[in-house]
């Protein structure tokens, strides 16, 4: 009885409210996921067996949440970010409860039987009434204090995520939400209203995000037009204003981007860049003008797998490809026709860690529910052989049978590392050479300390420290320092890392060449240099997460065989790193091979990586 009281109230206000469109150009359109209400498709999703899997995942931990209080954060934890530099322990916290109000709602569109309700208004109760939706690291307000007196909410990725995930739960649940608590409705909007538009209608924004060139630009700018969409209905001229804002300012994002559609901030960071511009043309139901650039701008996280595990992770890129939203790329290839984004975005999309995760992000679980096929889709062959060079950022991907390798030349860019000459080997899809990724964000990570953290400096990449001087902080460009020759017997990628090093490196040239050898799958890096002066210590470290064990001349590293030429000593050690980024990708098993040669003015270090045999 009570359930058909309920149902019966949501009729009622759902005749009485506003209708659930959208603003799309010139015309009104429906909201782009099905509302819960719609209980159809819902019901198509849970039906089959990778959607039923999805809905007792989503229902099952709901059901737990229940019975558990909302997780608070506290003055005392925001404040440990100015005090001690600490972003994780205020972090942990916002970021759980908008997990658990995420999972509560998508129990409540499964299930549709109202139990999750009031839960799910608790989290909007608290949600709505934080002191900001901003993160602690992000905060600009010229204070020392370590607790911010905000005129206007400063809007970051997160107070804008914020605002993505509230809009999304009114678009799917508002009259449900409503036929217990209007007051509730209401109150939502009005946070959206002060805490997202108003600031929007500021000129300049707090905190502009929109004059940035990186992931903050296209990633704020998502989750804000979901909320202009939501907020703004039934005030079209105040609607149009910002989205006409956003779309232009979007346009001139694809404009500034890399004109080859590499990604200077990597393949980790292209899901919060690309991937949600992707999304805010969803949003829209457009496309943009510069079709083909967004195209190659979608094809390039094609190319930087290294494993079906494992991206390339150079610079502050995270290692493992668990990040990657499968339902984005997926929806991204469809309308970019690239076959192998698709199957690429179906593969991720079905697999285990992403059909049952829990996330902070609403429009990526929901995404990965619609947006990717039902039923099975062929499987595209494998890539025998296939080289990408993307000559504007000089980062290499080749891929050869079971081989695979990424290497950069470079300069400084967005998440910059002092790894201009980086390079990373698989065989067979196991890491034998790696770059370790970014590590956990600290106050010290995006300060002028950032470099004291040796995972970040040239120690922590396989480039030639010189007497124990590393790279630049801040390379310059140089457009001829690298170059790519390919025939069928090999490819050679030359590269000039002068530039990369400090005066006092006293330095004339450094110059590296990587070699790879289509016809036994070896892999040869030869470096040479020529200095100032005589009596002089080059050590180049190699970091593998496999145990690395003496065998002839050589040294075994997975189903490699690394021998260096006779002039240069190998020293190997295991490290302990302590870093929760670094431990989550590779492991706690990870090894050092440090290759140190002495040398007069004039010196050479040759490494070369075979393939073993069974």
């Amino acid at each position: 009885m009570c359930r058909k009281i309920f149902y019966l109230l949501v009729l009622m206000i759902s005749a009485v409210l506003p209708m659930n469109n959208i603003y799309a150009g010139d015309s009104l359109k429906k909201f782009i996921f099905p509302v819960a209400a719609n209980r159809e498709q819902w019901q198509t999703i849970s039906n089959s067996p990778r959607g039923k899997d999805v809905a007792d995942f989503f229902i099952e931990n709901a059901e737990i949440l229940l019975a558990e209080p909302v997780p608070q954060t506290s003055a005392e934890l925001f404040m440990r970010f100015k005090r001690h530099g600490n972003r994780i322990d205020y972090e942990k916290i916002h970021f759980e409860k908008r997990q658990n109000l995420i999972t509560l709602v998508l129990a409540e569109c499964f299930e549709y039987k109202g139990r999750f309700i009031d839960k799910i208004i608790d989290y909007l109760w608290d949600i709505t009434s934080e002191h900001t939706w901003c993160l602690p690291a992000h905060i600009k307000d010229g204070s020392e204090d370590p607790l911010p007196f905000l005129q206007h909410e400063q809007i970051d990725l997160f107070a804008s995520a914020t605002g993505l995930n509230l809009a999304f739960i009114l678009e799917l649940l508002e009259p449900e939400l409503a036929a217990v608590s209007p007051n509730i409705v209401k109150l939502t909007r009005r946070e959206l209203m002060t805490r997202i538009i108003e600031p929007l209608e500021i000129r300049p924004f707090p905190f502009n995000f929109i004059k940035k060139v990186n992931n903050w630009r296209p990633w704020c700018s998502r989750n804000c037009l979901a909320v202009v969409l939501t907020v703004l209905k039934d005030q079209p001229e105040r609607q149009k204003k910002l989205i006409d804002f956003f779309k232009a300012a979007m346009t001139d994002f694809i404009r500034i981007y890399s004109s080859d559609g590499c990604s200077n901030e990597g393949p980790n960071y292209w899901s919060v860049s690309v991937g949600t511009l992707t999304g805010f043309y969803e949003l829209l139901q457009e496309m943009p003008d510069d079709t083909r650039k967004y195209a190659m701008m979608g094809d390039y996280i094609t190319h930087t797998l290294m494993s079906k595990r494992y991206f390339a992770s150079f610079s502050d890129c995270i290692a493992t490809t668990d990040t990657l939203p499968g339902g984005i790329c997926y929806r991204l290839g469809e309308r970019t026709a690239n076959p192998r984004l698709m199957a690429m975005g179906y593969e991720y999309g079905n697999m285990e860690s992403a059909l049952k995760q829990r996330s902070s992000d609403i429009f990526t679980l929901i995404s990965n529910i619609f947006w990717l096929p039902a039923e099975k889709q062929p499987e595209l062959p494998p890539v025998s052989k296939a080289l990408k060079y993307y000559d504007r950022l000089q980062i290499l991907y080749l891929k050869d049978g079971k081989m695979n390798i990424a290497a950069k030349r470079g300069f400084f860019s967005n998440h910059y590392h002092m790894d201009i000459g980086q390079f990373m080997i698989f065989c067979e899809s196991q890491p034998v050479v790696i770059d370790l990724g970014g590590t956990v964000y600290t106050l010290q990570t995006f300060s002028a300390d950032r470099y004291k953290n040796w995972i970040l400096n040239s120690s922590g990449h396989n480039v030639p420290e010189f007497n124990g001087i590393g790279q630049l902080t801040a390379p310059p460009q140089d457009e001829k320092a690298a170059m790519v020759s390919n025939d069928e017997h090999k490819c050679v990628f030359k590269m000039d890392l002068t530039s990369a090093y400090p005066p006092e490196a006293k330095l004339k040239q450094a110059l590296r060449t990587i070699t790879y050898n289509y016809e036994d799958n070896s892999v040869e890096v030869f470096d040479q240099w020529e200095l100032m002066q005589d009596g002089n210590t080059v050590r180049i470290p190699l970091y593998t997460p496999d145990t690395v064990t003496k065998r002839g001349n050589g040294w075994q590293i997975a189903n490699m065989l690394l021998t260096a030429d006779g002039d240069t000593q190998v020293k190997i050690t295991k490290l302990d790193i302590s870093d929760a980024k670094v431990n989550k990708a590779w492991g706690n098993n990870i090894h050092k091979v440090e290759l140190i040669t002495e040398s007069g003015r004039q010196g050479s270090c040759k490494m070369r990586f075979t393939r073993l045999t069974k």
